[in-house]
Formats: structure tokens, C-alpha cells, sequence
């Protein structure tokens, strides 16, 4: 499925520059990727943020009025993100059933998260499980895999192109609204495509 136990090892060490590296303005994707998606979310109320991280997806979510409950593989980034005050967070994997009922959000969003999974066929459907009927879905992937290298730990970054991803979606039951290119890091030549997906009319 991925390497999602070194994720969260990764973050639970790493947390504290993660952290600082957003301070400093370094890295901007999570900001970036809801300016992307902002004109398709304007009816959206209840948020789930999936990889919520250090809380930087959110902050621009809350302040644009929505309810935002945030989900993280990792401890350390979760008591970062609680500083930007989203309603609940939680700590969960997308490899396994997530803690809410069908049909719970008008928005799920997941910024550079889904590149940590090889497979990512279980995550989308279980996201289409908790969005509500003619919700959204918007999430990033990248068409390059990466590592992320410390001296201690290594993660990576497994790469998801176009042709991969319609595989999944007619088992997700969803339909593309848009593909975005988006230049999400800044200062660094790595694109992300941004991808809105609509659920199927009276799908619960």
C-alpha cells in the first residue's frame, strides 16, 4: 500500500522543521493547493482535511468560514496543527477504514498526502465513502516520485500519473471536474496536478 508507518516516524521526528520551514515561508503548498481549489468549493461547509499536517491546508479553510476536522498519520504534526484551530483532529491512516459515517462532508482535501501511498485505489473509495451526495474530493499527486532524506530517516514519494488514476475512477465513483498543473513548492521545479472530483449524484 505505501510506507505509511516511516511517514509517520518521519513527521514524528521531523515535525520541528517541518514546522519551521512553514514559518519561514519555505513551503507554501498546502496554501497554494486551496487557492487552487477555491472556486469550486464556495458551497462546501463541513471539511475533512486528510494529511492535515502542521494545520496549513486549514488555516485558509477556517478562515474562509468553512468547519474543518483534520486527520494525520502523524502525533507531532497534529499538536502543531492544533495551534490553527480546526473544530477536531484526529489521528488515523487512510489504510484503514476511517472513523466516520457515510456521506459526512461536503469537502474532502488532501494536499501531497496521497503520494505517500504505492496504491491508492482504497484510500479514494474510502474517501468517496464519507463525501456527501454532489460533494467534492480534491486531492494533489505528482507525476515524479522523491525522497525525503535525513540523516535518520528516508521517506518516499511514489508517483501517480493520468492513465494510473482513471483506473480508480470508476471504482471510486467519481468524475473529474479539473486537472490543475500547479507549480506548489516555491523555489523548487516541482509541479503537482491538482485534481477536483465530483460524487455521483445520489451516490451515499
Amino acid at each position: 500500500m505505501g510506507n505509511h508507518s516511516n511517514v509517520s516516524e518521519y513527521y514524528d521526528l521531523e515535525g520541528e522543521i517541518y514546522e519551521a520551514d512553514a514559518a519561514n515561508a519555505e513551503y507554501q503548498a498546502p496554501q497554494n493547493f486551496v487557492t487552487e481549489i477555491k472556486p469550486f468549493i464556495k458551497n462546501a461547509n463541513m471539511v475533512l482535511d486528510i494529511g492535515i499536517g502542521t494545520g496549513l491546508s486549514s488555516l485558509v479553510l477556517v478562515s474562509e468560514g468553512k468547519q474543518v476536522c483534520g486527520l494525520d498519520l502523524s502525533k507531532k504534526l497534529l499538536i502543531y496543527a492544533k495551534r490553527r484551530k480546526p473544530a477536531n483532529l484526529i489521528l488515523g491512516d487512510l489504510t484503514k477504514p476511517l472513523p466516520f459515517r457515510n456521506s459526512s462532508f461536503d469537502l474532502v482535501a488532501s494536499c501531497a498526502t496521497l503520494n505517500y501511498y504505492n496504491d491508492i485505489g482504497k484510500p479514494l473509495q474510502e474517501m468517496q465513502r464519507i463525501t456527501k451526495a454532489d460533494g467534492i474530493i480534491a486531492f494533489t499527486t505528482s507525476k515524479t516520485g522523491l525522497h525525503l532524506q535525513t540523516p535518520k530517516r528516508s521517506i518516499r514519494f511514489f508517483s501517480h500519473n493520468s492513465s494510473y488514476l482513471e483506473e480508480h475512477l470508476d471504482e471510486a465513483d467519481l468524475i473529474l471536474y479539473t486537472d490543475i498543473l500547479a507549480h506548489l513548492l516555491e523555489g523548487k521545479q516541482i509541479y503537482y496536478s491538482v485534481y477536483v472530483f465530483k460524487k455521483w449524484n445520489g451516490k451515499n
